[in-house]
C-alpha cells in the first residue's frame, strides 16, 4: 500500500507563518520613555495629607509601565524633616478622596528617595493617575516637594497581548 503526499503545502504554511511572526515583531508597540513630574507647594493654612500629582497620565488608548519614583523637596539631596509619601497608581476622584490600598504602590517613602521597579511590575491604564499622599508634621505651607516619575509608555494593545519587549 502506497500513500501519496504532497509536502509542499506544508512548506508554504511554515513560510506563511514565519512572514506572519516577522510581520507582527515589526507591529509590535515600542515603548516611549519618559519622565513625568509634579510639584506641589504646601498652600497657606494647609496640613497633611497633601495630594501631589503629575502633570500628566496615560492618554487613551496608552498604558505607562512604571519604571522608578523620585520623590524630593527643593532639590535632590536635602531632606525634608518629618515629611512620608504613600505614592498611587489608580483613578482619582479629587472630590471625594479615599484612595484604595489595592491602588498603593510605595508606602511611607522618605524625602528624598527613589525607588525602582522591575520591568512589567506596576502600570498605570490609560485614564489612571500616579499620585502621591504627603504625610507628617514637616508638611507646613511652603514646603516645596517634587515627584518624578520614569515610564515606558505602550499602547494599550500591546501591553494586553503581553508583547512587552
Amino acid at each position: 500500500m502506497t500513500i501519496a503526499a504532497d509536502l509542499g503545502f506544508l512548506v508554504n504554511l511554515g513560510k506563511k507563518v514565519d512572514e506572519s511572526n516577522r510581520l507582527l515583531k515589526r507591529l509590535t508597540d515600542k515603548p516611549i520613555y519618559k519622565p513625568v513630574g509634579g510639584t506641589l507647594i504646601v498652600p497657606a493654612g494647609g496640613s497633611a495629607p497633601q495630594l501631589i500629582r503629575l502633570n500628566q497620565r496615560p492618554s487613551i488608548g496608552r498604558t505607562w509601565n512604571i519604571l522608578k519614583v523620585g520623590l524630593y523637596g527643593a532639590d535632590a539631596h536635602t531632606a525634608v524633616a518629618n515629611v512620608t509619601v504613600d505614592v498611587f497608581s489608580g483613578y482619582i476622584n479629587v472630590q471625594q478622596f479615599n484612595p484604595s490600598l489595592q491602588d498603593c504602590i510605595l508606602s511611607a517613602q522618605p524625602v528624598p528617595s527613589v525607588y525602582q521597579f522591575s520591568t512589567d511590575v506596576e502600570f498605570a491604564a490609560s485614564g489612571e493617575e500616579v499620585y502621591g499622599l504627603v504625610y507628617g508634621t514637616g508638611v507646613t505651607p511652603g514646603v516645596t516637594l517634587q515627584m518624578v516619575v520614569r515610564v515606558a509608555e505602550y499602547n494599550v494593545a500591546t501591553v494586553e497581548a503581553s508583547t512587552v519587549p
